[in-house]
């Protein structure tokens, strides 16, 4: 009788849990503040960096294409330089001899792997700033400062 109802009970307690999460949190709610901008909703320019920049920098045509190409040229570097499928930690066998051998070789392949790809995105950013005039490469500081404030108000 107890193994009947024991399965019953839990989705009982599990249905009157829910509930409680469900509701409007927002008083507090930092990532919820986020997604608000002056009462507006969230900009969808993000998922467009150069539209973002463009309006946000008032790029020139000249310069809109010019970051174009330069974005276009990073997208194909990162298509064609994209790393074979490496094995991913849960694939190892952690009873295998070698399995210390294949951790350390997975971790140094991913850490080459990030190493390009911030030297990548460097070189980007520098092409970049090289195109904007000083005064918008100082709002493109303010910018990305603003953005690591929300980043850490939301970690926080």
């Amino acid at each position: 009788m107890k193994n009947i109802l024991l399965p019953f009970l839990t989705a009982a307690a599990m249905s009157f849990g829910v509930p409680a999460f469900a509701g409007d949190n927002c008083d507090g709610d930092k990532k919820a503040k986020h997604f608000e901008h002056s009462g507006k909703h969230f900009d969808r320019d993000h998922k467009n960096p150069l539209k973002h920049m463009s309006k946000t920098l008032e790029l020139t045509e000249q310069q809109e294409t010019q970051i174009k190409a330069l974005f276009d040229e990073a997208h194909a570097e990162r298509k064609a330089n994209k790393p074979e499928k490496t094995a991913n930690l849960a694939q190892l066998d952690p009873n295998a001899a070698d399995y210390s051998t294949q951790v350390a070789a997975l971790a140094e392949q991913r850490a080459e792997q990030a190493k390009q790809g911030v030297l990548a995105r460097a070189e980007l950013q520098q092409k970049i700033n090289a195109i904007l005039t000083p005064e918008q490469q100082h709002k493109m500081l303010e910018m990305k400062a603003k953005r690591k404030d929300r980043r850490a108000e939301l970690d926080s």
